[in-house]
């Protein structure tokens, strides 16, 4: 079980997607660590570890990379994608767009 879990802490993004970007995950030697696995002033937002459920405030995370363009397109890719959607979900009255 991850050290998020057992701290009663929600999934993040990089398990939802399994991009491997995490501390000592399968891709972080090659692509480095994400953002947002390394984001510890965020833990805790959207019940989450570092800034595992915040990710879209992010820059340099590969979300917002296949997005590309300008600052709005990348938010409103965020705000279609399936793992914001779930965040919000889970959330409810206490979701938090921006920390």
């Amino acid at each position: 079980m991850e050290l998020w879990n057992r701290q009663g802490l929600r999934t993040p993004c990089w398990a939802y997607r399994n991009c491997g970007r995490e501390p000592g995950g399968h891709n972080a030697r090659e692509l480095g660590v994400c953002p947002a696995a390394d984001a510890d002033y965020h833990h805790g937002t959207n019940s989450g570890p570092c800034a595992g459920r915040i990710c879209w405030t992010l820059a340099d995370t590969d979300a917002h990379r296949r997005c590309g363009g300008d600052a709005m397109r990348r938010l409103q890719g965020c705000m279609s994608c399936a793992f914001f959607k779930a965040v919000r979900n889970e959330e409810g009255s206490e979701f938090q767009v921006e920390p």
